[in-house]
């Protein structure tokens, strides 16, 4: 039983995928790399986030894992 107006902690989990193919090269590239590190800032840490770049193959930017650490997770994708 919940106390009356208790909010459920829900968790999410994102996977995000980014093209980083030649034709994305420059500002493209840089753009979906600023969103996807302001979607990871708004999760808390209950959340999961993956990240993965794609080309010709797929590349496992970030893990699926709990985001414990937006800095580290901003970090992986900026160095894409």
């Amino acid at each position: 039983m919940k106390a009356p107006g208790e909010e459920e902690k829900q968790r999410r989990a994102l996977a995000i995928g980014i093209d980083r193919a030649g034709s994305m090269s420059g500002e493209k590239l840089e753009m979906a790399k600023s969103a996807s590190i302001a979607t990871a800032e708004v999760l808390t840490r209950n959340d999961y986030i993956g990240v993965w770049a794609f080309d010709s193959e797929s590349h496992v930017v970030v893990p699926m894992t709990r985001l414990t650490s937006t800095t580290a997770v901003a970090g992986q994708i900026a160095s894409l």
